[in-house]
């Protein structure tokens, strides 16, 4: 099947939907939806850093919360399978604070 869906990013958060862990496809589109569609600027520790357009800032912890995955390992294993394939780039800055980009 090809084509794409038009969906709204208030989605993630509507209470229609009770709060459940995420499958992979999920999380991967939440990942999709929350990057940013213009250029910004994030303060992450001392540092400003530049987010271009497509990019995310997010620590693991705030992605386990998100996904309501209960393990650190379930993420980065998720992290590094997407990885692998090619679907995203990570970038690590400091100590747990991470940037994926797709």
């Amino acid at each position: 099947m090809t084509g794409w869906v038009r969906i709204d990013r208030d989605i993630w958060d509507d209470p229609l939907f009770q709060k459940e862990p995420m499958s992979e496809r999920e999380a991967f589109m939440w990942l999709k939806a929350n990057a940013a569609w213009k250029d910004t600027t994030h303060r992450v520790g001392g540092a400003m850093l530049d987010c271009p357009r497509g990019s995310l800032f997010i620590t693991l912890r705030e992605f386990q919360t998100t996904t309501c995955w209960g393990s650190d390992t379930k993420i980065r294993n998720f992290l590094l399978r997407i990885e692998e394939a090619g679907l995203i780039e990570r970038k690590v800055y400091g100590r747990g604070n991470a940037k994926k980009r797709m």
